[in-house]
């Protein structure tokens, strides 16, 4: 997983959606710490058939503004935070084709649905379907993940339309997720 933190000096909208969907996590020391993403991507560092790509470059699942779903080929900015998840061969080559597969399917980005989901009565964006009405980034990510039961239960649980990048993280890469989830991560 891949999360892209803003700098002080990056687009105003990345700050705002960043600042909005703040959260907070406890590090090891004790100590609060800003949990502060705009945007969210999957990343695979090889193939479905194990194949790695050159020049360190991964292929990135997602969606930004005024683009439709892509998986393509890519070099990570130093403000893209990695996060490591480990899963099953069987389940990665799934999830591989998945992404692919999703990235013909000219599922457009929602802006509506991507600002105001966390305003909206949950029913509300809850019945909007991609379809019809396009994603926003961790939305489809949130889904896709779900597919594949990558997680543990939090995420399972997670209303897809309400997650946020920052959301997802500490779901997945913050302190939560070392006690909840079922994916093996380094260390455990």
């Amino acid at each position: 997983m891949m999360y892209y933190m803003p700098s002080m000096d990056d687009y105003l909208i990345h700050r705002i959606v960043a600042s909005a969907t703040e959260k907070t996590e406890i590090v090891d020391t004790g100590e609060e710490k800003s949990v502060t993403f705009s945007h969210v991507e999957i990343s695979f560092p090889c193939d479905d058939s194990d194949q790695y790509f050159d020049g360190n470059k991964t292929m990135g699942f997602s969606i930004v503004q005024n683009s439709t779903v892509y998986f393509r080929l890519k070099s990570w900015q130093q403000e893209y935070i990695p996060i490591r998840i480990y899963v099953d061969a069987i389940i990665y080559a799934k999830l591989y084709q998945t992404c692919a597969l999703l990235s013909m399917q000219n599922i457009w980005f929602d802006s509506f649905a991507m600002y105001a989901a966390i305003l909206l009565p949950v029913e509300v964006p809850r019945r909007w379907t991609r379809q019809n009405h396009g994603t926003y980034c961790s939305k489809i990510i949130t889904k896709v993940l779900q597919q594949f039961a990558i997680g543990g239960p939090l995420l399972a649980s997670l209303v897809a339309c309400q997650s946020t990048p920052s959301l997802l993280y500490m779901l997945l890469g913050g302190r939560s997720y070392a006690k909840h989830s079922t994916a093996r991560i380094p260390g455990a």
